[in-house]
């Protein structure tokens, strides 16, 4: 316990609640209640004690909310691979059917061609 002498005297107004939770928590820690109030303030005051409890729970959160975040983030790169690669096998798809249409056109123009030649040797002979 610290000297009277020490100390200076400070009257301060509090609101009620505030006077009952300094009551209670300096009973909980067994001193008085101007004891507390020094301690609370000396503490406000002290720049290494800005609540470190809460600093690292603070941390923890971010922590867990990034690794949430990367994960999420991982997921939707995989699905854009997904659908990249689907968009990819559309595009062959239509390409080969294209390509097949192109054959088959071709191929039906060989044909025809043929009949159209067998159609006019047909006619020569008719006429001759």
């Amino acid at each position: 316990m610290s000297n009277q002498a020490d100390h200076t005297i400070v009257r301060l107004r509090v609101p009620p609640e505030l006077k009952e939770k300094i009551e209670k928590s300096a009973e909980e820690k067994n001193r008085s209640q101007s004891a507390e109030m020094v301690s609370r303030l000396e503490e406000s005051f002290n720049e290494t004690s800005k609540h470190p409890d809460v600093i690292v729970e603070l941390a923890k959160e971010l922590s867990n909310k990034t690794n949430q975040i990367t994960e999420k983030i991982k997921d939707q790169e995989k699905a854009y691979l997904q659908l990249e690669n689907f968009y990819k096998q559309h595009i062959a798809s239509i390409q080969n059917i294209e390509a097949l249409k192109e054959e088959s056109y071709k191929s039906h123009i060989k044909s025809l061609e043929g009949i159209i030649k067998d159609l006019q040797d047909l006619l020569k002979n008719q006429e001759k």
